[in-house]
């Protein structure tokens, strides 16, 4: 939190001093770590280095969407849009709260790749989702003149790739819930599935020849 207070603040290169001891212990497997050095990283320009810790951190827990949007935005300002567009989708699909954010920097994304109908029909829900951000109105203005201007512009035509539907906050505790009682019922580490049934297998048999003993034993008696 206090690294993440410097960098609201701007003070970008205190916030990594702070940060970077623990966002490069490899023992501490921290997503908020890694997205917060990610996005340091991003906002000092050093995109490179931002991808590669969000990448880490999207490793950590693939079930959250900041990752994800500090990934596409470091992708796509090193010019790899395409992927950057996988990113922000993905983060659509996990994203927790308002998502006017991650649908403007979609909607520019997909207006860099000259998807210009689908950059402004984004912007649109964007600027719905956020109605007073003027930077999204500014940014759909902007989209919106190059979309009337195809002509001149290029305007590249594909089907429509449909926006993920975001996950409640239920429907993501349901999941998380779900993994943890999967992981109590996996077998302890180093130990086959194959070595664990044949263990159960072994202990079955060993109980059924202990009550034949017992009851041959009786029946002597």
């Amino acid at each position: 939190k206090y690294a993440k207070a410097l960098r609201d603040a701007g003070r970008l290169n205190r916030a990594a001093v702070v940060l970077t001891p623990f966002a490069q212990d490899s023992s501490l497997k921290s997503e908020a770590v890694k997205t917060e050095y990610a996005s340091i990283q991003a906002a000092m320009g050093n995109y490179k280095e931002a991808e590669n810790y969000a990448r880490q951190a999207v490793l950590i827990n693939p079930d959250i969407g900041q990752p994800y949007h500090v990934l596409g935005t470091a992708l796509d300002a090193q010019g790899f849009h395409d992927q950057a567009e996988v990113a922000f989708r993905r983060a659509l699909e996990h994203w927790q709260g308002n998502p006017a954010t991650v649908l403007n920097n979609l909607g520019l994304n997909l207006a860099s790749q000259g998807f210009l109908d689908e950059a402004v029909d984004v912007l649109r829900k964007a600027q719905a989702a956020d109605p007073q951000r003027a930077e999204i109105e500014r940014n759909l203005r902007i989209v919106t003149t190059l979309q009337q201007n195809a002509g001149f512009h290029g305007n590249k035509k594909r089907a429509a790739v449909p926006l993920p539907e975001q996950k409640s906050a239920q429907k993501a505790a349901d999941e998380q819930a779900a993994a943890v009682t999967a992981s109590k019922m996996k077998p302890a580490a180093g130990t086959s599935v194959e070595k664990t049934v044949d263990t159960a297998v072994k202990t079955v048999e060993k109980t059924a020849v202990k009550k034949v003993e017992t009851t041959a034993k009786a029946t002597t008696n």
